[in-house]
């Protein structure tokens, strides 16, 4: 049962990311992309502390609580957050005003993909056959779900200046 559970809320949690690209493109159409980021990050803050209220308060975690050696994490994590959910929604709304719902999330399909090519380039790391294999099928798997299986629609995309 508590696998069900798991994969339920992994299938919710696509489902959400799937239909952000559509959704949003409506959106930016009829509101200022900065008050759309805002409303947004504010209903998710309620539904998270909705949750975070469900949790026992002495099973929270507390920032007193953090020890000074990981307080020096703090800043990474605050870096992250700012470039990998702040800015990707800024520049995920901009791309959005100026290309389709199909084309930003056949990019978006792309991100783990240059994950893994800037952690060969900068990182050094290592990819094997498994990784570029899972990969290789992400994308076609990617693909064929975004243009419903009908590859002739590729052929007539048009690149847009929000592809970039």
């Amino acid at each position: 049962m508590k696998n069900r559970y798991i994969y339920a809320l992994l299938v919710l949690g696509n489902m959400f990311w799937g239909c952000s690209y559509p959704l949003t493109k409506m959106v930016v159409d009829y509101m200022p992309r900065d008050s759309f980021i805002f409303f947004r990050f504010l209903i998710a803050a309620v539904i998270l502390r909705i949750i975070i209220q469900a949790v026992p308060a002495e099973e929270r975690p507390c920032l007193s609580d953090l020890k000074k050696d990981r307080i020096g994490r703090l800043v990474p994590a605050a870096v992250s957050g700012f470039l990998g959910i702040f800015m990707y929604q800024i520049l995920f709304f901009m791309s959005l005003e100026r290309t389709t719902a199909i084309n930003s999330s056949i990019i978006g399909a792309l991100n783990p993909v240059m994950t893994i090519i800037i952690g060969v380039i900068f990182a050094r790391q290592y990819i094997n056959r498994k990784m570029a294999l899972g990969v290789l099928i992400s994308l076609i798997g990617a693909v064929l779900t975004i243009c419903g299986g009908n590859l002739n629609l590729l052929s007539g995309m048009n690149l847009n200046s929000g592809d970039l």
